[in-house]
């Protein structure tokens, strides 16, 4: 996977818009976007890298991150109302020297991204908290 951060800008959405109407079966590839104030962060499969070049390359490119995998993890609805669900993931995964990139979220899921290297430590580590 890749990330991509952009300069907001007057023409990112429609950039957005463009890139994913070129999709042809979404199912198949990871596509996630989260915009700031003054930030928006594109996370992609290697396989939409030229796609998303194309479209993008007018746009200011902040950051780009290579060699990225992601977890998702789904969550019991209930999870809303507990404190420190997060903070009790995060404080593992930062015990275990794993340094997380990128987190994305809904209501009752959640997808950690991290280096193509940590992958197999992050998912042990998220496995094993079943067992506390």
């Amino acid at each position: 996977m890749i990330d991509y951060s952009f300069k907001v800008s007057e023409n990112l959405l429609s950039c957005q818009a463009k890139f994913l109407s070129e999709i042809d079966n979404p199912q198949l590839f990871f596509y996630t976007s989260s915009r700031g104030v003054t930030e928006s962060n594109i996370i992609i499969s290697n396989e939409m890298k030229a796609k998303m070049e194309t479209y993008f390359e007018k746009e200011l490119l902040i950051k780009k991150t290579d060699n990225l995998s992601s977890i998702s993890i789904k969550l019991p609805v209930e999870n809303i109302s507990i404190p420190g669900v997060y903070y009790f993931i995060f404080q593992k995964m930062s015990w275990e020297g794993i340094n997380i990139i990128e987190v994305i979220s809904t209501s009752n899921e959640f997808t950690i991204v991290v280096d193509d290297q940590n992958v197999n430590d992050a998912f042990k580590i998220i496995k094993n908290l079943k067992n506390l």
